[in-house]
């Protein structure tokens, strides 16, 4: 039982880091059909997560019963916090976090934490206008030292400073931004001289690994698009 328990809740992790990286393509994507398509997967994981909740929930003690339904009601009003301002130095990355934070040092000193590990942050802030909003970043562009890193609020905004492991530069945030950078990069490189740069190639290639990996559902909704696509490119429309 003490596996299963710890392999769902691997599968759980792996869901919310794919959400992650789902909404950060989703703020990047631009072609309407890709937006289309990045949300529906969004929406199928969120209703994923939120039936494990409940199931989760549902498994407590009945003497709990009343505080896992509160649970869940708070987590139904978590806002993800998505913008955040950044600065670097050789031993520290600092987050100026303060989407949604207006009067964010009104509240008490409990209400606003945040957890550290060598590669991931997590800022929480409760009862903010009614409201818990969360800045959640799984993986860091590299490794720090969670014991030296810190938070401080503001009156309306939250500060985090991460101590780097290791004194260096940091091009990005995030490991995806610095994936990404490098697939462009490793692209850009095997690209023959003078050939045109296919700026919706990566995009195809998401799109070549959703369908390959989705249920029936999305494999139809992709197959329609790129139908759709294909007619209109006839047609001289770029599409997809």
């Amino acid at each position: 039982n003490s596996s299963a328990t710890m392999s769902s809740a691997a599968a759980l992790e792996n869901q919310r880091l794919d959400l992650q990286e789902l909404r950060e393509l989703r703020a990047s994507s631009q072609r309407p059909r890709v937006q289309d398509l990045l949300d529906l997967q969004i929406r199928r994981i969120e209703t994923d997560l939120a039936a494990a909740a409940e199931a989760a929930g549902g498994d407590q003690p009945a003497g709990k019963s009343a505080g896992s339904a509160a649970s869940q009601s708070d987590r139904s009003f978590t806002t993800e916090i998505k913008t955040y301002a950044w600065d670097d130095s050789d031993k520290f990355c600092k987050l100026y976090v303060s989407e949604g934070l207006s009067g964010v040092g009104s509240l008490d000193k409990d209400a606003v934490t945040a957890e550290f590990t060598e590669n991931s942050v997590l800022l929480r802030v409760r009862g903010l206008n009614g409201r818990d909003r969360e800045l959640r970043i799984p993986r860091l562009y590299d490794r720090i030292l969670p014991d030296s890193c810190s938070f401080k609020v503001k009156s309306d905004q939250v500060l985090l400073s991460l101590r780097k492991a290791a004194c260096n530069r940091w091009e990005f945030v995030t490991e995806h931004e610095r994936r990404a950078s490098e697939a462009k990069k490793a692209a850009s490189s095997k690209k023959a001289p003078g050939a045109d740069e296919d700026p919706s190639a990566s995009m195809m290639g998401l799109m070549r690994q959703m369908y390959e990996e989705g249920d029936d559902e999305m494999k139809r909704t992709i197959a329609k698009a790129f139908s759709e696509s294909q007619s209109k490119r006839g047609a001289g429309d770029p599409g997809l």
